[in-house]
């Protein structure tokens, strides 16, 4: 029973540390770069979009994933996490980008 009182404790005094990312400084450039990832996907979106076309187009697949990521980051700063948003909203921008639709 002590031992496991004992191991208990010692999971407790884990530091429970993860590399974050700064609101101020990182938050600041990164909320930029998926704004012009937004913008240029968004301009691309307006020259091709017509009536005719069926289905989604990728910038609002691009949009939900911004709008969730920056929902994510007020509440999550966790470098980690936001690397998996950013490489997410980097494929979809690329698709963005080189559909000929």
């Amino acid at each position: 029973m002590a031992s496991m009182i004992f191991v208990g404790y010692l999971a407790q005094q884990k530091p429970v540390w993860e590399d974050r990312v700064d609101h101020e400084l990182e938050g600041k450039r990164l909320r930029a770069v998926w704004g012009d990832l937004e913008e240029k996907c968004f301009n691309k979106y307006i020259s091709e979009i017509n009536d005719d076309h069926k289905g989604f187009h990728v910038y609002e697949v691009l949009k939900s994933e911004l709008t969730g990521c920056r929902q994510l980051f007020v509440h999550d700063n966790r470098r980690e996490v936001l690397q998996t948003c950013h490489n997410k909203i980097l494929t979809l921008s690329r698709r963005c980008m080189s559909t000929n639709e």
